[in-house]
């Protein structure tokens, strides 16, 4: 699903997303990518299984995300990249797009390279109630206004990084 749309508010809720084709291979692509600026888009009890990409990869600037009650599970990654399934991500060719505000409360992310992830920069961001397990964990978005960050569970979660060195555009805002 593509939003190209200034402004627009799109929600999607009871969904269940199975990201492996016919030939029982995976789809590598983004499941929803946002390339306007001032959208506002809302996942509500969506599962997504099996991504091999970004489920959001966006490109505007002051998007709202609210991501709420989902679940991501394994999330596979293409050979050699740990950092692949990512639930949000900003345009790895033009990372410095901010968010206005990201919303990822009571999501359960399992068996997922990448998880969560995050924009660059949001003025606001809520992380709370979450559930990351088995999970290869890079995530450390930059916040410019308010953050809360509670009540989350880590098992089994490898946090890990790239520098600027090794993959030169990798979270880099500027």
């Amino acid at each position: 699903c593509t939003i190209a749309r200034k402004g627009v508010k799109a929600s999607f809720e009871n969904l269940y997303i199975l990201e492996i084709n016919t030939k029982n291979s995976g789809i590598s692509g983004s499941m929803f990518v946002v390339s306007a600026d001032s959208v506002k888009l809302s996942l509500n009890n969506v599962v997504d299984d099996g991504n091999q990409y970004m489920v959001i990869m966006y490109s505007g600037s002051w998007d709202d995300f609210s991501i709420t009650n989902c679940i991501f599970r394994n999330g596979v990654n293409e050979a050699g990249d740990f950092y692949t399934m990512q639930l949000l991500s900003p345009n790895l060719y033009l990372p410095t797009q901010p968010a206005d505000s990201v919303i990822m409360d009571d999501n359960t992310f399992f068996c997922d390279n990448g998880g969560p992830a995050g924009p660059s920069y949001a003025n606001y961001l809520s992380f709370c109630h979450n559930s990351v397990v088995l999970a290869m964990f890079g995530w450390a978005p930059g916040v410019y206004g308010n953050a809360k960050v509670n009540d989350n569970i880590f098992y089994g979660v490898d946090a890990g990084g790239e520098s600027k060195s090794e993959f030169l555009w990798m979270d880099d805002p500027y």
